[in-house]
């Protein structure tokens, strides 16, 4: 439902679905092609009824429902 609500709402996903790589190898390759934001969803932030969102030049993460993250995701456009 977030990938189809951003793609509704025009931003670009890329969806890594790589079962071959760990969440540290996709992080990175996420950076090292420049994505700006990375979007997290884990059985953690599920039981908290959120995703986790991480700017590329923050160093924290922060917790967000999934429509607070496609609101914020939209406007950056």
């Amino acid at each position: 439902s977030l990938y189809e609500g951003l793609t509704k709402k025009g931003v670009e996903v890329l969806y890594d679905d790589r079962v071959e790589k760990t969440a540290g190898e996709r992080f990175a390759d996420a950076d090292l092609i420049g994505i700006p934001y990375r979007v997290v969803i884990s059985e953690k932030t599920l039981e908290k009824k959120s995703v986790e969102v991480k700017e590329r030049s923050k160093p924290q993460a922060r917790l967000m429902t999934t429509s607070a993250c496609i609101k914020m995701l939209a406007k950056q456009g």
